[in-house]
Protein backbone atom coordinates (compact mmCIF):
# COMPACT_ATOMS: atom_id res chain seq x y z
CA UNK A 1 0.00 0.00 0.00
CA UNK A 2 1.38 3.38 -1.14
CA UNK A 3 2.11 5.99 1.71
CA UNK A 4 1.81 9.50 1.53
CA UNK A 5 3.04 12.84 3.60
CA UNK A 6 0.26 15.17 4.39
CA UNK A 7 0.43 18.40 5.87
CA UNK A 8 -1.77 19.66 8.57
CA UNK A 9 -1.48 22.17 10.84
CA UNK A 10 2.22 22.67 9.82
CA UNK A 11 2.84 19.24 11.03
CA UNK A 12 3.90 16.49 8.63
CA UNK A 13 2.16 13.19 8.77
CA UNK A 14 2.56 10.30 6.74
CA UNK A 15 -0.49 7.71 5.54
CA UNK A 16 -0.63 4.65 4.02
CA UNK A 17 -3.68 4.58 1.31
CA UNK A 18 -5.11 2.38 -1.37
CA UNK A 19 -3.57 3.88 -4.76
CA UNK A 20 -7.35 4.86 -5.84
CA UNK A 21 -7.80 6.99 -2.39
CA UNK A 22 -4.91 9.45 -2.54
CA UNK A 23 -5.93 11.90 -4.84
CA UNK A 24 -9.58 11.80 -1.94
CA UNK A 25 -6.99 11.84 1.13
CA UNK A 26 -4.94 14.36 0.16
CA UNK A 27 -7.79 16.43 -1.32
CA UNK A 28 -9.38 16.17 2.24
CA UNK A 29 -6.31 16.52 4.22
CA UNK A 30 -6.07 20.07 2.19
CA UNK A 31 -9.19 20.98 3.34
CA UNK A 32 -8.97 19.83 6.84
CA UNK A 33 -5.57 22.23 6.95
CA UNK A 34 -7.30 25.10 5.50
CA UNK A 35 -10.17 24.70 7.95
CA UNK A 36 -8.00 24.82 10.77
CA UNK A 37 -6.21 27.75 9.34
CA UNK A 38 -9.74 29.45 9.51
CA UNK A 39 -10.62 28.25 12.85
CA UNK A 40 -7.04 29.58 14.23
CA UNK A 41 -7.68 32.92 12.86
CA UNK A 42 -10.71 33.02 14.61
CA UNK A 43 -8.95 31.52 17.84
CA UNK A 44 -5.68 32.23 17.96
CA UNK A 45 -4.96 31.18 21.93
CA UNK A 46 -7.17 27.67 20.82
CA UNK A 47 -5.02 24.56 21.49
CA UNK A 48 -4.84 22.23 18.90
CA UNK A 49 -7.12 19.74 19.90
CA UNK A 50 -9.84 22.45 19.80
CA UNK A 51 -8.97 23.37 16.56
CA UNK A 52 -8.88 20.00 15.18
CA UNK A 53 -12.32 18.95 16.74
CA UNK A 54 -13.85 22.68 15.91
CA UNK A 55 -12.60 21.66 12.10
CA UNK A 56 -13.83 18.49 11.90
CA UNK A 57 -17.36 19.75 13.21
CA UNK A 58 -17.37 22.33 10.48
CA UNK A 59 -16.65 20.52 7.76
CA UNK A 60 -19.20 17.83 8.81
CA UNK A 61 -21.81 20.18 8.92
CA UNK A 62 -20.71 21.37 4.91
CA UNK A 63 -20.91 17.82 4.17
CA UNK A 64 -24.11 17.71 5.74
CA UNK A 65 -25.64 21.05 4.15
CA UNK A 66 -24.16 19.33 0.57
CA UNK A 67 -26.23 15.91 1.26
CA UNK A 68 -29.00 17.55 1.61
CA UNK A 69 -28.92 19.75 -1.65
CA UNK A 70 -28.53 16.21 -2.86
CA UNK A 71 -31.54 14.91 -1.56
CA UNK A 72 -33.59 17.51 -2.46
CA UNK A 73 -32.14 17.18 -5.84
CA UNK A 74 -33.06 13.54 -6.25
CA UNK A 75 -36.54 14.08 -4.36
CA UNK A 76 -37.40 16.61 -7.24
CA UNK A 77 -36.47 14.33 -9.90
CA UNK A 78 -38.45 11.57 -8.66
CA UNK A 79 -41.29 13.82 -7.93
CA UNK A 80 -40.76 15.32 -11.32
CA UNK A 81 -40.52 10.91 -12.96
CA UNK A 82 -43.58 10.29 -10.62
CA UNK A 83 -45.84 13.19 -11.70
CA UNK A 84 -45.06 12.24 -15.75
CA UNK A 85 -45.72 8.40 -14.87
CA UNK A 86 -48.94 8.87 -13.79
CA UNK A 87 -50.08 11.33 -15.83
CA UNK A 88 -48.91 9.08 -18.86
CA UNK A 89 -47.33 11.67 -20.45
CA UNK A 90 -43.54 11.99 -20.53
CA UNK A 91 -41.88 14.51 -18.54
CA UNK A 92 -42.36 18.35 -20.10
CA UNK A 93 -38.76 19.28 -21.58
CA UNK A 94 -39.33 22.45 -19.45
CA UNK A 95 -38.85 20.62 -16.13
CA UNK A 96 -36.26 17.87 -17.05
CA UNK A 97 -34.37 21.05 -18.50
CA UNK A 98 -34.93 22.97 -15.53
CA UNK A 99 -33.97 20.51 -12.81
CA UNK A 100 -31.05 19.75 -14.84
CA UNK A 101 -29.89 23.22 -14.99
CA UNK A 102 -30.98 23.39 -11.06
CA UNK A 103 -28.38 20.41 -10.74
CA UNK A 104 -25.58 21.64 -12.79
CA UNK A 105 -25.54 25.00 -11.40
CA UNK A 106 -25.09 23.31 -7.55
CA UNK A 107 -22.12 20.78 -8.79
CA UNK A 108 -20.45 24.01 -10.77
CA UNK A 109 -20.63 25.78 -6.81
CA UNK A 110 -19.86 22.65 -4.99
CA UNK A 111 -16.71 22.35 -7.91
CA UNK A 112 -15.80 25.64 -7.47
CA UNK A 113 -15.19 25.58 -4.17
CA UNK A 114 -13.58 22.37 -3.75
CA UNK A 115 -10.70 24.48 -6.52
CA UNK A 116 -10.91 27.25 -4.24
CA UNK A 117 -10.30 25.27 -1.77
CA UNK A 118 -7.57 23.57 -2.99
CA UNK A 119 -4.10 25.19 -4.20
CA UNK A 120 -2.49 24.80 -7.20
CA UNK A 121 0.18 22.87 -5.95
CA UNK A 122 0.68 20.71 -2.97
Amino acid sequence: MPEITVVIAGREYNLACAEHEIAATKAASILLDDEIKSSLVRNPNAPMQQLLLLSAIILADKVSALKAEIRAANDRISDLEQHASESGLPMPDSALAETLKSFATRTEKLANRLEQALPEER
